[in-house]
């Protein structure tokens, strides 16, 4: 029985979206841009036996994929890369800071280091409960990261999307390493999980170099309104025309649950896990993980700019209202 052709939407003239069907999130957004020898695919993924089957129907339908480049290192979007670059021979580009990301993972330095944040924090049920199969996520990203990127990507540099050219722009906040990709013609602008429609990204501390990555995020979508942009892709969900009024409604946003964890602390001090019960109340144990990692993002922030003072007492950090 011959195989039914993967669905592939034309988005505008040579760009094309795949949507890749992953867990939780649903599905991510891959992209293909048409150039003269094949097409540049951005992102790839989750690896699972359904994907191999949509990208092999693909693939056997007549899309030529010639390159690879990956918008940052989380393994929905990184997934495939390792299968395309060794069963298919494409080579595939990266951030260097996308490559240091993968680095820190083949360490196994991730896992430990984000459990043990969570127990600082008053909040590892969080962190248990949304992980059903932890081992399987250990393979998963053991196999997502286990390959070496054909060429490293840098800020303010040009790449090849296609047959065009667009500018890389780093905007953190997502995750450290988050590049967008920029078409200064056609106003185009490739934003991974920089902004989405449908939802405020969750924002990260993934590793111990992570200082600050709300204040990160602010920065990159300050940066982002410099851009004159028609057409945004981003990894999940719909395309988006314009993105000044999905930027003031995320920050508006995370300016309303600042406020509510100061609302929190005008009596007494709490840990980031008992603001997150407070402020959240319905938080069911699937989807607890992404409230408590915006609770304590948004400490931090708030500590930085001095709303906050923070301490660690009896191996549990306890947040007040600054004096």
């Amino acid at each position: 029985m011959k195989k039914s052709r993967p669905i592939i939407k034309e988005v505008t003239k040579d760009i094309y979206l795949v949507s890749i069907p992953i867990p939780l999130m649903k599905q991510v957004n891959c992209y293909l841009f048409r150039g003269e020898k094949g097409f540049t695919l951005i992102d790839t993924g989750l690896f699972t036996q359904e994907g191999i089957g949509i990208w092999e129907d693909l693939i056997a339908s007549g899309f030529k994929i010639e390159k690879i480049v990956l918008t940052h290192f989380h393994i929905d979007h990184i997934g495939f890369a390792k299968w395309f670059q060794e069963k298919h021979h494409v080579p595939v580009v990266i951030s260097r800071l996308g490559y240091e990301e993968m680095n820190q993972r083949r360490k196994g330095v991730y896992t430990d280091w984000v459990i043990n944040l969570f127990q600082e924090h008053d909040s590892l049920r969080f962190y248990q409960t949304v992980i059903e199969n932890p081992i399987a996520l250990e393979e998963q990203m053991m196999y997502a990261y286990e390959f070496e990127p054909d060429e490293l990507l840098e800020d303010n540099q040009y790449i090849m999307l296609g047959k065009e050219l667009y500018e890389t722009v780093w905007t953190p906040g997502h995750s450290p390493d988050h590049f967008s990709f920029y078409n200064h013609e056609r106003k185009i602008m490739v934003i991974g999980d920089h902004i989405m429609d449908h939802l405020s990204p969750v924002i990260l501390l993934e590793s111990p170099s992570d200082v600050n990555p709300l204040m990160s995020y602010f920065d990159s979508l300050e940066k982002i309104k410099e851009y004159s942009i028609q057409l945004a892709l981003p990894g999940h969900g719909k395309l988006m025309e314009s993105l000044n009024k999905q930027i003031k409604k995320i920050k508006s946003g995370h300016q309303y649950r600042m406020e509510q964890i100061i609302g929190s602390l005008q009596n007494e001090e709490k840990t980031a896990g008992q603001m997150t019960q407070e402020i959240y109340r319905k938080t069911s144990s699937v989807l607890g993980y992404s409230p408590v990692m915006s609770t304590i993002i948004r400490c931090i922030y708030l500590e930085s700019i001095g709303k906050l003072h923070s301490e660690c007492i009896n191996e549990k950090r306890v947040y007040r209202l600054a004096d």
